[in-house]
């Protein structure tokens, strides 16, 4: 039988595996609008984007074409920005930029931690396997 202090333990060591991931999530979905504004400069509508998450541990990367964006006010004086009906959370967007896929919360000068500036060449697109 497990005691009570073991029993915490045991908790606090599965809050510790699972808190980078948890501490790390949401990090620029909702910005300020002027952060928002300067998002806004570096994507379109007919744009292609890249979502990568490297704290996610992801092994690739996949890529969206924007049809759509919209804006929300999920709470007062922030923005959170809908591509294609779906809340983004820039920290783990690229967009090209200069010849490079470049991280769009970071060109926007919002502060995120644990993602590469630069989409690294050794991150490939996550493509379908194809039926047999």
């Amino acid at each position: 039988m497990v005691s009570k202090k073991g029993s915490l333990k045991i908790l606090f060591l599965a809050f510790l595996m699972f808190a980078p991931g948890i501490i790390l999530s949401d990090q620029a979905a909702w910005n300020t609008p002027a952060q928002a504004d300067k998002i806004l400069k570096f994507i379109k509508i007919g744009d292609t984007i890249r979502h990568y998450c490297a704290p996610c541990d992801d092994e690739f990367w996949y890529s969206e074409l924007i049809e759509s964006i919209e804006k929300e006010f999920p709470e007062k004086g922030y923005v959170e920005i809908l591509i294609n009906d779906v809340g983004a959370d820039f920290a783990y967007v690229y967009v090209l930029h200069k010849g490079k896929w470049r991280n769009a919360a970071m060109l926007a000068g919002i502060p995120v931690e644990g993602v590469p500036e630069i989409l690294p060449d050794s991150i490939k697109e996550d493509t379908p396997e194809e039926d047999l």
